[in-house]
C-alpha cells in the first residue's frame, strides 16, 4: 500500500481507494497514540480536520463552488490543516526524518481554501 515516491513514503492506489480514508486513520490513531506526547496529539488533530475536509468536499460531490457557510468551513479546516502539517512535518524534519513533502500539501489545500467560494 505504501510506495517510495521521490524519496517521501507515499499511498500507492486510486483516488477513489483513498477517498474516506482519514476518518478511519485517525480512530485507529486514537487507539494508539499517546496522548502525553504533543506530536501524537497533532497527528490526531491533523487527520481530524483531513477527514472534515473530506466530509465537507464528499457532502457536495456535485457543486463547482461550496455554499458560503459551507465554504469558510472548508477554508478554517484546510488552513488548521496546513498548520498542523507543518508543525508536524518540521517535527520530524529538525531530527532528520523527512517522512513526506508537506510543502506541496500546504500548498494545493491552501489554493483549494482561497477558491472555496469563487
Amino acid at each position: 500500500m505504501f510506495e517510495d515516491s521521490d524519496h517521501f513514503p507515499s499511498l500507492k492506489g486510486k483516488a477513489a481507494e483513498m477517498r474516506w480514508l482519514a476518518a478511519p486513520m485517525s480512530l485507529v490513531w486514537q487507539d494508539f497514540m499517546d496522548p502525553a506526547l504533543q506530536l501524537h496529539r497533532q497527528i490526531k488533530m491533523l487527520l481530524d480536520q483531513a477527514a472534515l475536509i473530506e466530509e465537507l468536499l464528499g457532502a457536495h460531490p456535485a457543486e463547482l463552488v461550496l455554499p458560503p457557510g459551507v465554504g469558510q468551513q472548508f477554508a478554517k479546516a484546510c488552513f488548521r490543516y496546513n498548520q498542523l502539517l507543518t508543525a508536524v512535518g518540521s517535527w520530524h524534519h529538525e531530527r532528520g526524518l523527512v517522512v513526506f513533502n508537506y510543502t506541496i500539501k500546504n500548498h494545493t489545500c491552501a489554493t483549494l481554501a482561497c477558491w472555496r467560494t469563487t
